[in-house]
């Protein structure tokens, strides 16, 4: 697999790359990844029907029977209608159905459906994968409808049920928008705001890079309304997470520690 990333960086249009390296993953039973390496060569190498056929099974054994159905039908072995989505669960009521009629119902903006076939997804705790997704589907729903609350809620339980290390199931887009309102309110020195913000960032990021920044910016902003204490505990763990990201800026955590610690020293 390391060979055939270092062909794919150096060739990011080699097409036989991606797929021995989709067939490793399937190999494997990794199928989230297997699909998106034979995502990638279909999009190299299109109206290939035995590399379409593939990735629809590839979709069905990872139970995800819309774009399963959605390709079978491209290549002819599936009429488009009547539509069979609704029928899924005539025959087969799991989590991993309600998460793929949730996903449907999401896709053509009937969000109300969709909120309900993911709540239901989340009944079927023997699932947890299937539950953990859903969880986070519901999460970025709420976040979309400014429900902030709700939506730090799904992402802990997303968490709680299975480990989504997958860079696609993250909030730290969310995330990042929230630091970049954030620092919009501390250039108008509208500081409460840019904490509510920055507290924001921190409850949704995944990343140390993202959890780095909100921190840091966080301190920044404590500094600036002379909480001297906080700003140091905020510099600290921006740079405890990701010291890497920080280099160019320690000049200015220094700073900032130094100073705060210089005016804690003449309170005393």
């Amino acid at each position: 697999l390391t060979n055939l990333s270092q062909i794919i960086t150096e060739d990011p249009n080699n097409a036989f790359a991606y797929f021995v390296k989709g067939i490793i993953y399937k190999d494997t039973l990794e199928y989230d990844l297997a699909i998106k390496e034979y995502e990638k060569v279909a999009e190299l190498i299109p109206q290939n029907d035995k590399l379409t056929s593939e990735l629809a099974q590839l979709y069905q054994d990872n139970d995800q029977f819309i774009k399963a159905t959605e390709t079978y039908i491209k290549l002819g072995k599936l009429k488009a209608s009547p539509y069979i989505l609704d029928n899924f669960l005539a025959y087969q009521e799991s989590a991993a159905c309600c998460l793929n009629l949730g996903d449907y119902y999401s896709s053509v903006g009937n969000i109300e459906q969709a909120v309900f076939a993911y709540n239901k997804a989340t009944q079927y705790s023997e699932d947890k994968r299937s539950v953990a997704i859903a969880y986070y589907r519901l999460g970025l729903i709420n976040l979309k409808g400014k429900e902030y609350e709700k939506a730090i809620m799904e992402k802990v339980l997303s968490q709680k049920y299975y480990p989504l290390y997958i860079k696609d199931f993250t909030f730290d887009n969310f995330a990042q928008a929230f630091i970049e309102i954030g620092n919009m309110h501390y250039n108008a020195g509208e500081l409460q705001k840019a904490y509510q913000n920055y507290e924001l960032a921190l409850q949704l990021a995944d990343s140390n890079y993202i959890l780095s920044e909100a921190h840091y910016k966080l301190g920044l902003s404590y500094y600036r309304s002379q909480d001297y204490e906080n700003a140091v505990r905020e510099g600290e763990i921006a740079l405890s997470l990701n010291p890497e990201y920080l280099s160019d800026q320690q000049r200015l955590i220094d700073l900032l520690i130094a100073n705060a610690w210089s005016n804690l020293t003449k309170k005393e």
